[in-house]
């Protein structure tokens, strides 16, 4: 079993290096990185906006952990809605509070039972016109039958209305189907910088805390930097981020500009990044290059500026 374990690994680990190997990033852009997280945490004031409009077709599965419960105001799943009720997903976490919970798909309402969740402990929730199950046991049924369309996209962590939902918990993976096409496949990840996110699996796209705050970033499921692929398994390329640069077409990372330079993002050459000089009412972008005997110039009105920039070795 462990030989066959090892050899597993081993040819996954040829597998992805093959694949890493025969992408070749254009210049402008690097390997899209990240580190898989267990789980991202909100504390009532991050959500995500899935960039996606609920309807009678809809299904979806979360796994959750509620870290804090005492009203609606913190027990948000998913949701989205419009102003009319009969256009509306909403789902709530049932945490033993002393409170049940109302959920709704389109022109159907189910009581949720209260007790049911409890805090610090992990649950899975699947939900679609038919029924809501948790952790696969069938808690009620909708059998919801108006065509309906929400009109506002589904938020994770909350729920997309005018009076905000937004749920303490922690969410370690978040699925959505359409049709039964699955269009979104979120897992809990740090980007490039650092910063705590979810990323669709199926789009190879980045979400980002549509809140205020920051997400809790959970502990790392892998020390090492997986690479983003799309539905087909290709690797997928970005732009390098502000203030980098890339001139040649390869799987290197962007380089960093020059100290106190600044580039807008998919730099491809250094002479993208600048120095920005404020002359009174304007603002001079002095591109890098060699110093000559007077630094870098620009001509504005008749006058002509400098700036002592240097080539970075």
């Amino acid at each position: 079993m462990l030989f066959r374990r090892i050899v597993f690994m081993f040819l996954s680990c040829v597998f992805c290096w093959t694949a890493i190997a025969d992408t070749k990033c254009p210049i402008g852009y690097e390997l899209t990185r990240y580190v898989q997280l267990e789980y991202i945490e909100s504390t009532g004031t991050q959500y995500i906006d899935t960039e996606f409009e609920g309807n009678l077709n809809t299904r979806f599965f979360v796994e959750f952990e509620p870290t804090r419960g005492s009203s609606d105001y913190n027990s948000a799943i998913i949701g989205g809605s419009m102003i009319n009720s009969t256009q509306v997903i909403t789902i709530l976490i049932p945490i033993a509070s002393g409170m049940s919970r109302t959920n709704r798909f389109g022109n159907k309402e189910l009581q949720f039972p209260d007790n049911k969740c409890f805090l610090n402990n992990k649950y899975t929730i699947e939900t679609d016109k038919n029924s809501i199950r948790l952790d696969g046991v069938p808690q009620g049924y909708f059998n919801t039958t108006n065509n309906f369309q929400t009109n506002t996209t589904l938020y994770i962590f909350n729920i997309n209305q005018s009076n905000i939902q937004v749920g303490n918990l922690r969410i370690y993976k978040s699925k959505i189907w359409d049709n039964d096409v699955l269009v979104r496949d979120f897992i809990p990840v740090l980007d490039v910088n650092n910063i705590p996110c979810m990323l669709d699996k199926v789009e190879g796209k980045f979400y980002y805390n549509q809140g205020t705050g920051e997400f809790i970033a959970g502990p790392e499921v892998e020390l090492t930097q997986r690479f983003v692929t799309d539905e087909n398994g290709d690797i997928i390329c970005t732009s390098c981020p502000a203030n980098t640069y890339k001139p040649n077409a390869g799987n290197e990372e962007c380089t960093p500009c020059p100290e106190h330079t600044f580039s807008p993002v998919g730099s491809k050459e250094l002479s993208d990044c600048a120095r920005i000089l404020h002359v009174g009412e304007h603002y001079i972008y002095m591109p890098v290059g060699k110093r000559t005997e007077h630094g870098l110039c620009t001509m504005l009105d008749g006058v002509k500026y400098c700036a002592d920039v240097y080539e970075r070795q």
